[in-house]
């Protein structure tokens, strides 16, 4: 019996910004036919300027992105046809305009009934009531983020770039002061409990598995785990991504003999396989792939990294059962897939890659 298709919507950037090219033309929906490996492209929309962050309700009926603008930001809805009981449609339901700068990130707290939307320029998480058509109504609240951070160029203020539903409310990364921050779904905004990350970390995108929270550090290329449940602020395992320590030798090599320096390492994405032992992470500037393997405590540990298959990977995603993973080569325009090894996570390119222009985001779409 030939297994079904899996379904993921793109994305992209469709104006030239200071980090990208900005050549997309939407949204897409895609397939992946898991006997073959091939990718197809099934349907797309251009309603709103770089949608380049999704995400959907549980049942794969609603796709929520948001335009990514300093002025003139915006929330779009679709209407998603369920798949596979019918063909792949997006349909424009309601765009609703931002005031915030720069919206990067949008999440669904389902079980509350919130849409959280993540502002990286004004640094404001706004969270809004939605329907039970699931379509944003008023705004419940909204956290503005304070303070600033040691890596001057980056962190001169607060820089929200995450926030996620979680079963203890929702979690908040911002990169600009090295705070991740938690908060009740039904309160006033304010924080009710914060984590700190390492001076500089820059905290970029939160997972929360298996009891605990991961965090990807954008600016000092780590992952961090925390214990929710443990007392203190900070997290209590640190791993270096791939190219940190390298990097840094190269530098030092490349300044003796007057070699430019290496690409600085940037992740950008942290998902967890659906074994539930493993993470992986993407990491622009050296376009790898890193596979960590979770101990018994929950501790990340480095065990291989990879060639993402095109340059800046600003976002991958898992197949539902974990053979497949794509990535989103945002400055080579184009999803790329890798076999999943069932027994080690390690990764190998198959089939053939989808040119897409300027790839920002793959959203699984719920089967």
């Amino acid at each position: 019996m030939h297994a079904a298709p899996h379904t993921y919507a793109v994305g992209t950037y469709t104006e030239k910004l200071a980090h990208v090219a900005g050549e997309g033309q939407g949204i897409h929906l895609i397939s992946l036919d898991p006997a073959t490996a091939q990718l197809r492209l099934l349907a797309s929309a251009n309603d709103i300027p770089n949608p380049s962050y999704l995400c959907t309700n549980r049942a794969g009926t609603r796709l929520y992105a948001v335009s990514e603008r300093a002025h003139d930001a915006a929330l779009a809805v679709y209407a998603l046809a369920p798949h596979p009981h019918a063909a792949p449609a997006l349909s424009l339901l309601q765009v609703r305009p931002l005031a915030g700068a720069d919206p990067c990130h949008v999440s669904l707290h389902e079980d509350a009934g919130l849409l959280c939307v993540s502002h990286y320029g004004s640094g404001e998480l706004l969270c809004l009531r939605t329907d039970d058509a699931g379509l944003p109504t008023a705004a419940a609240w909204a956290y503005h983020g304070q303070g600033s951070g040691p890596v001057a160029a980056r962190q001169e203020a607060s820089h929200l770039h995450c926030a996620l539903a979680t079963s203890r409310g929702i979690v908040a990364c911002d990169l600009g002061t090295d705070r991740i921050t938690l908060h009740a779904p039904h309160g006033d905004g304010a924080p009710v409990r914060t984590w700190t990350a390492a001076p500089g970390a820059g905290p970029r995108h939160a997972l929360a598995h298996a009891g605990r929270l991961y965090v990807v550090n954008e600016l000092d290329n780590t992952v961090s785990a925390y214990d929710p449940d443990a007392p203190g602020g900070g997290p209590y395992a640190t791993t270096a991504l791939p190219e940190q320590a390298r990097a840094a030798a190269g530098a030092a090599a490349g300044a003796a003999a007057g070699a430019a320096a290496p690409a600085a390492a940037l992740p950008a994405a942290l998902h967890a396989h659906p074994n539930g032992r493993w993470l992986y992470a993407s990491i622009r500037g050296v376009d790898r792939i890193a596979l960590l393997h979770l101990d018994g405590a929950g501790r990340p540990h480095l065990a291989g990294d990879y060639d993402a298959g095109g340059r800046t990977p600003r976002d991958f995603a898992l197949s539902h059962d974990g053979a497949f993973l794509l990535s989103a080569a945002q400055d080579e325009h184009r999803i790329r897939v890798h076999a999943i090894a069932a027994d080690s996570g390690a990764l190998q390119p198959v089939g053939v890659a989808l040119a897409l222009a300027s790839p920002a985001c793959i959203c699984p779409i719920p089967r």
